[in-house]
């Protein structure tokens, strides 16, 4: 498994542990569970935990890699631009539905934090999508 899969592997699990403890939070904590984004955090250790190796003889990037990591990357931002703009229309209707003529800088913030957190977790899940479809077709 090479770096860019164990660093996908990573940000997955963070991002279903921080929706496994909004969810789990919600009964307890009750609006406090959105604390639980506070575990995306993690994601920011994901280079300090699989560091590039430093044995001459391994290259770090070929160009396979690079053309996944652009097609994830992208991948990332368009489903991250979708749902930054789909969240924030949704914001701007609930409070237009409330009869409120201004948008709470709460619902701002999480709009914020799913953009970010999609754009994670999509470009991870194409790049493990892509590694395993670049196995079976004859790749690694």
């Amino acid at each position: 498994m090479v770096r860019q899969q164990k660093c996908a592997w990573f940000v997955v699990a963070v991002v279903l542990a921080m929706v496994l403890a909004v969810v789990a939070l919600i009964p307890v904590a009750g609006k406090g569970a959105w604390g639980g984004l506070g575990l995306f955090g993690l994601t920011g250790f994901t280079n300090l935990l699989f560091r590039k190796r430093k044995e001459p003889k391994e290259v770090d990037l070929d160009e396979r890699d690079t053309a996944i990591a652009q097609k994830a990357v992208i991948a990332g931002g368009m489903a991250s631009y979708l749902v930054f703009v789909v969240a924030c229309m949704a914001a701007w209707f609930v409070c237009m539905a409330r009869g409120q003529k201004d948008i709470s800088i709460h619902y701002l913030a999480l709009v914020v934090a799913c953009g970010a957190i999609t754009l994670m977790a999509v470009k991870s899940v194409v790049t493990l999508v892509l590694y395993g479809s670049e196995a079976h077709d004859g790749g690694d």
